[in-house]
């Protein structure tokens, strides 16, 4: 899916990524964040480096404090059935202090200005709602690394600027490297420092 592309990101970047249907941004997202190789069999060639460690030599585990990953298919990565649940399960599996919990969560959920939907089930949400879950359950852990498919997929306008203000102000912050998969130019080219184009599993 992916061939002769050489990409560099330096930390605290923010890279868009975009690209006809196909040409294979979800594969390279999936590459980037480490999922590819160990969670999708087939032929891998080549290095994918993250903070110096290539993500063949080294197990999941080792990148998922690191990277944070929002899926194309937002129902794919939700597990828990309650806002609120879904958010705190990242930072309660990786043990954060429990007097930190509280001030994250509530900080993120105002962040993604999704705090009246803190004690809503999943199942009662709007796409572009579980979208900014899905996003805030990624935030919450403060990864150095963001990757995010095509994020505002489901959302208008209005609030996918939003979004993207919100990652460049939450990159400028903590000095997290950004890469987002999308198909909308001009949101890319206002925030993106670097964009990608991807033709055919190769950078234009």
């Amino acid at each position: 899916a992916l061939r002769e592309l050489s990409i560099q990101i330096a930390d605290g970047d923010f890279v868009g990524v975009t690209g006809t249907s196909g040409a294979g941004k979800t594969t390279l997202a999936m590459a980037l964040s480490g999922v590819i190789p160990h969670e999708f069999p087939g032929d891998f060639y080549g290095s994918v480096q993250v903070d110096g460690q290539d993500t063949v030599d080294h197990p999941m585990e080792d990148f998922c404090r690191k990277i944070g990953q929002v899926f194309q298919d937002i129902d794919s990565q939700i597990i828990s059935p309650i806002v609120e649940d879904e958010v705190l399960y990242g930072i309660e599996n990786f043990g954060i202090p429990r007097d930190q919990i509280e001030a994250r969560l509530a900080e993120v959920l105002e962040e993604m200005g999704i705090s009246d939907l803190r004690d809503r089930t999943i199942a009662s949400l709007s796409g572009g709602q579980k979208q900014k879950v899905a996003i805030a359950s990624v935030l919450v852990m403060r990864p150095r690394v963001l990757v995010l498919d095509e994020p505002t997929a489901e959302l208008d306008p209005a609030s996918s600027l939003g979004v993207f203000e919100l990652l460049a102000r939450y990159a400028a912050q903590h000095g997290t490297t950004v890469v987002v998969v999308e198909q909308k130019i001009a949101l890319l080219s206002q925030f993106a420092d670097l964009l990608i184009i991807v033709d055919e599993g190769a950078d234009l």
